[in-house]
């Protein structure tokens, strides 16, 4: 939990703006952009806290998939923060987009929560 917690904080350092969806752009490639963009993010700010941490996107299952060494008990405050950062960047999603946070110390997913 203590990760999780050091984790949002040092993201939430790190939010300085973000991009929206204008008109005449595909709201699901803008949906995609956002994902990696939400992915750069979390790599960039959580490795300080987690000693292995991959993010990556499945545009078709419309997820922003986290694989990190955290407990079980801390993946959904994880997953809550990164959804919060997204949130606080402006980084749009269409409907259906979500967080899943999975453990490298259990290999399976822990959390899952909304963009």
């Amino acid at each position: 939990m203590k990760r999780a917690l050091l984790v949002g904080a040092f993201l939430s350092a790190l939010v300085v703006g973000g991009a929206r969806a204008e008109d005449g752009v595909d709201t699901a490639d803008e949906s995609r952009k956002n994902a990696i963009d939400l992915c750069k993010v979390v790599e960039d700010g959580a490795r300080v806290a987690f000693s292995e941490l991959y993010c990556h996107v499945k545009g078709f299952n419309h997820a922003v998939m986290v694989l990190a060494s955290v407990q079980p008990s801390s993946a959904p405050d994880l997953c809550e923060n990164i959804a919060k950062t997204a949130h606080k960047k402006a980084l749009t999603f269409d409907p259906g987009w979500m967080v899943l946070v999975g453990s490298t110390i259990t290999n399976r997913s822990e959390a899952t929560c909304k963009l």
